[in-house]
């Protein structure tokens, strides 16, 4: 019997084993560890005027909020003004990029967004639902897919020298510029909606301690 033994002893059950207790008698790091484990707790259990005190104190200033919305219900709005936003560049700009691409071009580069734009939207949904877990951190996310779609024009694109590069990329410039303008607007959004969850998640708190 070793201290891992014990420790997994103890996760499962208190009561130990013969074999564990003899470990315990004969160590003290796990003669330690017990001991504190069978420590009474010296402080009471907060009396109903201390809960009633906490949360007045909690429900201070709080207000009613509307429920937050299912998680695929977010996720369908994101993705349907991902593609109005696209909808709409297309429409002013055109889509001349698509007639001198080849066929694998083509769909590799709109599997890529498409992709992308699916994992930035999921992302965005776990981070305003409360209690979700991450996959992929969210910090890391938008540079990883930044880095990955970069090194997939690379692959598909072979570079030329061009003249006029900035004069006919202009407009693309300014594409990129709306976008991220509607990135910085997302982002407004997703921290005013995070608020909201904030404040909801507080009056589901005190809704608790009051009963």
């Amino acid at each position: 019997m070793k201290c891992d033994d014990v420790d997994r002893a103890l996760s499962e059950d208190l009561r130990l084993p013969l074999q564990a207790q003899e470990h315990v008698e004969s160590c003290t790091r796990c003669r330690q560890l017990v001991s504190a484990l069978n420590m009474p707790s010296p402080l009471d259990p907060p009396s109903s005027v201390t809960l009633r005190n906490i949360a007045e104190g909690i429900g201070t200033n709080l207000s009613p909020v509307r429920l937050i919305a299912p998680a695929r219900y977010l996720f369908i709005a994101f993705i349907g003004i991902f593609m109005f936003t696209v909808a709409l560049g297309v429409y002013y700009m055109g889509a001349f990029a698509i007639a001198v691409m080849t066929p694998l071009q083509t769909a590799v580069i709109l599997g890529a967004l498409a992709a992308s734009t699916g994992l930035l939207a999921y992302s965005l949904v776990r981070q305003m639902v409360p209690g979700s877990l991450h996959r992929i951190p969210p910090r890391m996310l938008p540079v990883s897919i930044t880095i990955l779609l970069a090194i997939v024009i690379a692959i598909l694109f072979q570079f030329q020298h061009e003249l006029d590069f900035w004069e006919n990329g202009w407009a693309c410039i300014r594409a990129a510029m709306a976008s991220i303008r509607c990135s910085l607007a997302s982002r407004v959004m997703v921290r005013l909606a995070l608020f909201r969850v904030h404040r909801l998640f507080k009056a589901q708190v005190l809704q608790l301690l009051a009963r």
